[in-house]
């Protein structure tokens, strides 16, 4: 660090011309009082001459020089232990400006704290800028490869049906259809998030009975569950809940979807209680059951776990993720463990006084 520069200089200015004045009003306070003593109470005092002398004046004069080169050479060292770490910031946030977000601040010979958390909190921010970015790349590339392959086949098919290459019979055109809804879906699921991250998702609040709501969804999906193996059994307890049923049920939906893809045969639970001040929707599964850090996973967006049923399955890994966002805009949380019956257990919580609106994501 220069002190030639900026704040270094000031500090060092400022303490030094403070020794000074300091060191001159002790200089004329001292005469002052010794004049007064000496006026007043003269016993007290041996004083041929109330003004001061040559040799005093030199005295003083060295005293002071030796004053003020102490207070710069302190001064000095607490204005770099100031100064750098400012110097340090500045030159980050020049980087990361630039757009190297690998800049990070050095604080060196042990800065004074204000400095040191300055730097720490430059620091953090600046990972948490990375990592931003560098989820929104992957988030770009998850998206781009899942819609790469919806719309190839679409193309495909289509392109032949142009060619003459196959006929467009009714079975080609519902396959089409399946893959247009998953586009749908993927596209909805995409929006939820955006909004949510946005802080813009907004909820449609009410007292409703959620067993029907349960129910509902429930009766759609039970074929599909049958046909997959899994025995659906509800158990909710009929109260009035507030909440915004559209997207409770959109919830329950990507749960029982999760199920249905990656769920072993056997029964599948749907129960809806209140513990202390939480309302709790849980989907069990009798397995195969996730490791405990897939657990922790589970819920981040495009995230699948790596096996072969869930290669089997496929699934764009935004349903959980969508869970999670309904779950806190409704100022709750979701979660994921593992239950009495070796499998997993996913709920979800919010409070049974909900928001007025959507929560922001931690």
């Amino acid at each position: 660090m220069n002190l030639s520069y900026g704040l270094g200089r000031k500090i060092a200015s400022a303490v030094a011309s403070t020794v000074l004045l300091v060191h001159a009003v002790i200089f004329i306070l001292c005469y002052a009082i010794y004049y007064l003593a000496g006026k007043y109470w003269p016993t007290l005092f041996d004083c041929e001459s109330d003004l001061p002398t040559l040799p005093d004046f030199l005295l003083f004069l060295v005293l002071g020089l030796v004053a003020v080169l102490v207070s710069l050479y302190f001064s000095t060292r607490i204005a770099r232990r100031l100064v750098e770490p400012l110097n340090s910031v500045a030159t980050g946030i020049r980087c990361v400006a630039a757009g190297d977000l690998d800049a990070r601040a050095q604080a060196t010979d042990a800065p004074l704290g204000e400095a040191s958390a300055l730097v720490q909190d430059f620091n953090q921010m600046a990972e948490k800028l990375q990592r931003a970015v560098n989820e929104r790349a992957q988030w770009n590339a998850a998206i781009a490869h899942e819609l790469r392959t919806p719309v190839t086949i679409l193309r495909g098919r289509l392109l032949g049906f142009a060619d003459g290459v196959f006929p467009p019979t009714e079975e080609a055109l519902r396959k089409l259809l399946t893959q247009v809804d998953g586009l749908s879906r993927l596209i909805e699921d995409l929006r939820l998030l955006s909004l949510f991250e946005s802080h813009q998702l907004r909820l449609d609040l009410r007292s409703v009975n959620l067993e029907q709501e349960i129910r509902m969804v429930g009766d759609i999906y039970e074929p599909m569950l049958q046909k997959a193996g899994l025995r659906l059994r509800i158990l909710v307890e009929a109260m009035p809940v507030r909440c915004d049923p559209l997207r409770i049920r959109q919830a329950l939906v990507a749960l029982l979807d999760n199920a249905l893809k990656y769920a072993t045969a056997g029964e599948l639970w749907v129960r809806f209680t209140r513990e202390l001040e939480h309302n709790v929707l849980r989907v069990d599964d009798a397995g195969p059951g996730l490791p405990e850090a897939a657990m922790r996973q589970v819920f981040q967006a495009f995230w699948q776990a790596d096996s072969v049923s869930a290669k089997i399955a496929g699934g764009n890994g935004l349903g959980l993720s969508v869970v999670k966002a309904i779950a806190m805009a409704h100022g709750g949380d979701a979660r994921c463990t593992a239950n009495e019956a070796g499998g997993t257990s996913f709920s979800i919580r919010w409070p049974i006084s909900s928001p007025e609106s959507a929560r922001s994501p931690d």
